[in-house]
């Protein structure tokens, strides 16, 4: 995202668009890998955790080895959900 559109809610109401579509009708769960330091995307799953009225929880995920060329930090899996629609 462009830092002009930063803090103003964009990428929630993306992804919120996006699972309010015909394509996820059947999707209870949102996952995604984050860096423990991405404070800004961790906020983003925690406010969409929110609005969707689930719980939203945070586990070991990808090692930093995994990453190529070194100076990459581990990354956590946020698991959103279950939710209904």
């Amino acid at each position: 995202m462009c830092s002009s559109d930063l803090g103003r809610g964009l990428a929630k109401k993306m992804l919120l668009e996006l699972l309010s579509g015909a394509g996820c009708r059947k999707v209870n769960r949102l996952q995604a890998t984050v860096a423990p330091s991405n404070s800004a995307s961790l906020a983003l799953f925690r406010a969409i955790a929110g609005q969707l009225h689930t719980g939203m929880d945070v586990s070991p995920g990808l090692k930093a080895n995994l990453f190529p060329g070194g100076g990459h930090e581990q990354e956590d899996l946020v698991c959103i959900g279950p939710f209904a629609r």
